[in-house]
């Protein structure tokens, strides 16, 4: 069948979608992005149509986590897949400016000669 979508393709998906929920869903301009730290999916039925929609849903939310619900269905509604992937979220780190070029001392490396009976 030309028109299956493989599971590997629908988990990217699910995980792509949960991601995006989660950092979205914050309304927080500070927020870098997320690492997914686990993902459950069910397989419900083949992915066998031209188009797939994903809803996430977040379910719960701290200040550096967010569990989200994702479900995957065909273009006739059709459930494929339901998942829960749980995210960590990371906050851009504030930048420092970088001190002024004569803070640095010039690096000399110096010949001091016979290094054998140096000490």
């Amino acid at each position: 069948m030309p028109n299956n979508v493989h599971s590997g393709a629908i988990a990217a998906f699910i995980e792509v979608s949960g991601s995006a929920a989660a950092v979205l869903g914050a309304g927080n301009l500070s927020i870098a992005g997320c690492a997914t730290t686990q993902l459950n999916i069910t397989f419900l039925s083949l992915g066998d149509s031209r188009y797939l929609d994903a809803n996430a849903t977040i379910v719960h939310r701290t200040g550096t986590q967010a569990v989200v619900d994702v479900t995957i269905t065909s273009d006739d509604g059709r459930p494929i897949a339901k998942a829960t992937t749980v995210c960590r979220i990371f906050e851009k780190r504030a930048v420092v400016p970088a001190p002024p070029v004569s803070f640095f001392r010039p690096f000399v490396v110096q010949n001091s000669g016979d290094q054998r009976n140096a000490r």
